[in-house]
């Protein structure tokens, strides 16, 4: 009798070993296979959506609590028309934002003469709407109007909820908010730059130029388009006058 209750022991520890050998096996199947799938791009198509921001009325040199929609923009993000809260005056900054003394291009030239507007303010529930969600986006910012500054690439890894409407504008507002880099900013003082006497006189007192400040009037953002690849995490932040 303890004979057969020993082999009865030996035979449960051997399945039980046998269980988990399999159990692991198909854990590093399953992995491999993500990886594979990651690696070539293949993404589900809704987590990389073509356009993102489309409809949207906002200069990057402006507060990202500026920023409005163009009539029915909601569309563009698939955000419903109750997430975006009613007309009313955004409060948009009168030239006070980064680079300071260049020509406003806030949201507040796009309403009409009579005062009407044909934009929509954001709501809290438009800010907060998640519009992206892969693991990391990497965005692509243009050259300014005279092609001195730019082509520049930065990668922001998203919150495992999502990126938000909010977040993404803060993202690109944070971008041309922060100071030129000391080489380039010497490269414009340098050459025949339009920016460069006012560079010059900034530097002689110490003080730093933000990106906004050398864009000229290519400042109002038009959306961010995904670039080619049916999974490509890569959006071209596209500015337009």
């Amino acid at each position: 009798r303890g004979v057969e209750a020993l082999e009865a022991v030996e035979r449960s520890a051997e399945e039980s070993a046998a269980s988990a050998a399999a159990a692991a096996s198909a854990e590093v199947d399953r992995r491999r296979k993500a990886g594979r799938s990651h690696r070539s791009g293949t993404w589900p198509k809704s987590l990389a959506p073509r356009c993102l921001l489309e409809g949207i009325c906002w200069a990057v040199t402006e507060p990202p609590e500026t920023a409005r929609w163009y009539g029915d923009g909601a569309g563009g993000l698939g955000l419903s028309k109750l997430a975006v809260e009613g007309v009313h005056d955004s409060g948009a900054s009168s030239g006070g934002g980064v680079g300071g003394g260049l020509p406003s291009a806030s949201a507040s030239q796009h309403t009409g003469g009579d005062g009407d507007s044909d934009t929509a303010a954001l709501g809290f529930a438009a800010r907060d709407a998640v519009v992206y969600t892969l693991p990391f986006i990497t965005l692509l910012l243009p050259a300014d109007r005279f092609q001195e500054v730019g082509l520049r690439s930065l990668t922001h890894h998203v919150h495992e909820r999502g990126l938000t409407v909010g977040e993404l504008l803060r993202v690109v507002h944070a971008f041309y908010a922060a100071p030129l880099p000391p080489w380039e900013e010497a490269e414009l003082m340098l050459c025949d730059s339009k920016y460069a006497s006012r560079l010059r006189a900034s530097h002689a007192v110490g003080e730093r130029t933000p990106r906004g400040a050398v864009l000229g009037s290519l400042r109002t953002v038009e959306g961010l388009r995904r670039c080619a690849g049916g999974g490509s995490a890569a959006y071209e932040v596209v500015l337009i006058t």
